[in-house]
């Protein structure tokens, strides 16, 4: 049983930034809902001006003073765009605690204005002057986000919430630093509290081949020659030169400068795609550009721990190879433990897929596919586990971590001239696609299991 005070205290209020209203919060009760429950339901009641939202975000320290990490999943009830009055969050301390913790000594509640509301739309579809149109909605529509209208003609952003969470996977995982060890490099994925400190918005699918043709219909690819045929325009978009994605249609360009600010060539598929959003970005100080590979894993991760997003621990299943009889490749796989997993069978496209008929994971030549195929996350992102490796705003460095704490981190500069992928692909084994993996590749490099998803992201000036 988890050890949660059922008295708390309650250590007050803050408000970010530097808002012009007087609203504070106030009348706040904290009871663990004992003995039906373990939860801890926190009552409270904002006063604000009519008609102001705004986000409230939960704060826990243990008996060390040590923040409590992995809250953004273990959460629910009245915490975004919020408006005046009484309300209850709850939080669930058996989806962040571990059996035998400290005591909680306190809990604090923060507000901060919202950067918008849940979810952001841009409309595709060019008006007069060429712009397309942005919108935003509180919840998803009736039918979902997961129909061809949300993967072609729009594109949809869900707002990620500021916060804190553990970065990269215990020592002992399987897979851990897999990717690195070609460089000699230890601690690539070694553990790190990482806190992001302002909201973004991602886009819940992968980019796909329409949604690209749409963005430049001039460029053609593998992928987007037939873009408008109905049986490719929600695959999601592969073997493009990742250096157009941001720099100019340059091939020969590098990674050391990738990362230096969040500037990018007009001529690059982002650029294109800012210069089709009416003022260039629909909030100020954000702009569209690919996330960060710590926003990328906080995404991903959606509050879970584990080693996949939907907090699965590691299920390793028997694998056969390429032939669908390889006496070695099943060994392999049985031994090492890391070619296929039972969990993300249901999480993404990788390289071994579930035969019902022979109950066996076999090799699955296919490539990739639609997007929203599988289970989405707690945050309803799709496809964070395989189909296509995603692209990072982060240049790859070859040193690790030393398991400091770091606030908002995107590295750039080094010498490698390669680029983080995140995500694993459908060319990929299990291990490779965990929320943690790291991948890289070189800008000038078009690989057929590589893609991205965008992000409206806090504008990052040269020299920062």
């Amino acid at each position: 049983m988890n050890s949660v005070k059922k008295i708390a205290i309650f250590a007050g209020a803050a408000l970010a930034g530097a808002a012009a209203s007087a609203a504070s919060i106030g009348n706040v009760v904290v009871n663990q809902m004992w003995p039906w429950s373990t939860k801890v339901a926190i009552d409270y009641e904002l006063t604000c001006d009519p008609g102001e939202t705004w986000d409230v975000s939960l704060t826990v320290k243990d008996a060390q003073n040590n923040d409590v990490t992995g809250l953004s999943n273990a959460i629910s009830g009245d915490t975004d765009n919020v408006s005046g009055g009484a309300h209850r969050l709850v939080w669930d301390p058996g989806r962040s605690l571990a059996t035998g913790s400290a005591p909680v000594l306190s809990y604090t509640l923060s507000l901060r204005e919202p950067l918008g509301k849940k979810y952001m739309i841009v409309d595709l579809t060019r008006d007069g002057e060429g712009k397309f149109s942005v919108s935003y909605l509180d919840e998803e529509p009736s039918g979902g986000f997961n129909t061809e209208e949300y993967t072609t003609t729009k594109m949809v952003f869900r707002r990620c919430p500021a916060g804190s969470f553990m970065m990269g996977s215990p020592d002992d995982e399987p897979g851990h630093d897999y990717y690195s060890s070609s460089d000699k490099l230890t601690d690539s994925e070694k553990q790190r509290k990482v806190t992001l400190t302002k909201d973004f918005y991602l886009s819940i699918f992968e980019l796909t081949v329409y949604q690209t043709h749409t963005i430049w219909p001039d460029y053609y690819n593998y992928s987007s020659v037939n873009a408008t045929n109905s049986y490719r325009k929600k695959r999601a978009l592969m073997s493009i030169y990742p250096c157009h994605f941001r720099n100019a249609t340059n091939a020969t360009v590098n990674a050391v400068d990738w990362a230096s600010s969040t500037s990018v060539d007009s001529t690059s598929l982002i650029g294109q795609f800012r210069a089709g959003i009416p003022g260039g970005s629909p909030i100020s100080g954000y702009v569209f550009d690919l996330p960060t590979e710590a926003q990328w894993e906080y995404a991903c991760r959606a509050g879970t721990t584990n080693v996949w997003n939907n907090d699965g621990s590691w299920s390793p299943a028997d694998s056969y190879g390429h032939d669908g009889n390889s006496t070695a490749e099943r060994e392999l796989g049985v031994l090492t433990g890391q070619n296929a997993d039972t969990v993300l069978r249901f999480l993404g496209k990788y390289r071994y897929d579930y035969n019902k008929d022979t109950g066996h994971f076999e090799w699955d030549q296919s490539q990739y596919i639609d997007v929203g195929r599988y289970q989405p996350n707690a945050w309803g992102f799709y496809d964070m586990h395989g189909n296509v490796a995603e692209m990072c705003a982060d240049v790859w460095v070859n040193s690790g971590y030393d398991g400091s704490d770091l606030v908002d981190p995107v590295r750039g500069g080094g010498t490698t001239g390669s680029i983080v992928s995140r995500g694993g692909s459908w060319a990929n084994n299990a291990r490779e696609c965990r929320s943690a993996s790291r991948g890289k590749v070189h800008p000038p490099t078009r690989l057929v299991s590589l893609g991205a998803r965008l992000a409206l992201v806090p504008e990052r000036p040269a020299g920062e």
